[in-house]
């Protein structure tokens, strides 16, 4: 056997290993994130139904906020995105910016929530959901 032809042979067998082990180690690591078999839009979609069946209606308009629609607060990186996510996941129902309407979906951080309801007293009956939504009724539409 000549020289070249193990060469050939070892590093055929070094990257297969070499394959064999990364793949192992971001199955490893998809499992402990727990992104094995999740589909993000799904979770997104399962994340707004609760606020979907509290509506009283099942096609229409609701205002929509986030911490960045609040004065005072920093500015989410991935504000848009969320957006298009949430109209997504809410659809039929379409999300206007803001809290004109008589119904709104708020997805907001502590502080923006403290810094919105101050300047909102009184006005909103507020359900709060989990993972930072509330769903606020206008008490006067």
């Amino acid at each position: 056997m000549n020289i070249r032809l193990i060469l050939q042979r070892v590093m055929l067998a070094g990257i297969i290993v070499a394959g064999i082990y990364f793949g192992f180690q971001n199955l490893r690591a998809a499992i402990a994130v727990g992104n094995l078999n999740n589909d993000p839009v799904t979770e997104w979609e399962v994340r707004f139904q609760p606020v979907k069946k509290l509506l009283p209606f099942k096609r229409g308009v609701i205002g929509f906020l986030q911490n960045s629609d609040v004065l005072g607060t920093v500015s989410d990186a991935n504000g848009q995105g969320e957006y298009t996510l949430t109209q997504y996941a809410m659809s039929p129902i379409i999300l206007v910016r803001g809290d004109n309407e008589e119904w709104t979906l708020a997805e907001l951080n502590s502080t923006a929530y403290q810094t919105w309801s101050q300047s909102n007293h009184g006005q909103f009956r507020v359900i709060p959901l989990k993972d930072n939504l509330y769903l606020l009724h206008r008490l006067n539409p």
